[in-house]
């Protein structure tokens, strides 16, 4: 059995690698970086409070 680190992104409902995690969560936390953030990870209404409430979100 393999195992897989990656963790449940409920942004794009896929999973990530733990740093990209990390990322995303910068920018969802710092506006200034909010602009590096790609695209599909901003795709869903209400993406701020969706990522702020994922277990991930301070992993």
């Amino acid at each position: 059995m393999e195992y897989d680190e990656r963790v449940m992104c409920p942004l794009i409902d896929e999973k990530i690698d733990p740093m990209e995690c990390v990322d995303v969560v910068d920018c969802v936390l710092n506006p200034l970086f909010l602009n590096s953030l790609p695209e599909k990870y901003k795709a869903k209404e209400n993406f701020k409070d969706i990522c702020k409430q994922c277990k991930w979100h301070c992993y």
